[in-house]
């Protein structure tokens, strides 16, 4: 499967994505996808994302924002970032209420509650988010 058809089941779960569970409340979500939520959709598509490269924060290097994906992967979330349509948001510590215990996984990396530089790597749980229009 080419990346531009990955992009596109990509974009298209995210946009359709608007409501959540939590509790025992229904909640209406923005459109957004967590990373392990992303990752379920590449293994829904057959899609083989797993690889060396270690997706971090532009500016602060050592906060990681997934890991180990391969360059289909990595193509797939620079083809959406550089469309200007998805944003990376780090949810601090909201974290545990975005991702599903179910897809939750363990790097082995200390949470970093807020965005800033660390002085070792650090786990940023974050969303893509489809940016607003006017």
């Amino acid at each position: 499967m080419d990346t531009e058809t990955i992009a596109d089941a990509l974009r298209e779960y995210i946009q359709t994505r608007r409501r959540y569970v939590l509790g025992n409340e229904i909640h209406d979500a923005p459109r957004c996808a967590t990373f392990a939520e992303i990752q379920s959709l590449f293994v829904d598509l057959g899609v083989d994302f797993l690889g060396p490269i270690i997706p971090h924060h532009p500016v602060f290097h050592n906060l990681v924002l997934w890991h180990g994906i391969n360059r289909t992967a990595w193509d797939v979330f620079k083809k959406l970032g550089g469309s200007g349509e998805f944003i990376i948001i780090g949810c601090g510590d909201n974290w545990w209420s975005l991702y599903d215990a179910n897809l939750a996984v363990d790097f082995g990396l200390p949470i970093a509650h807020e965005v800033r530089d660390y002085s070792e790597p650090h786990w940023l749980p974050s969303v893509i988010v489809k940016r607003a229009t006017a």
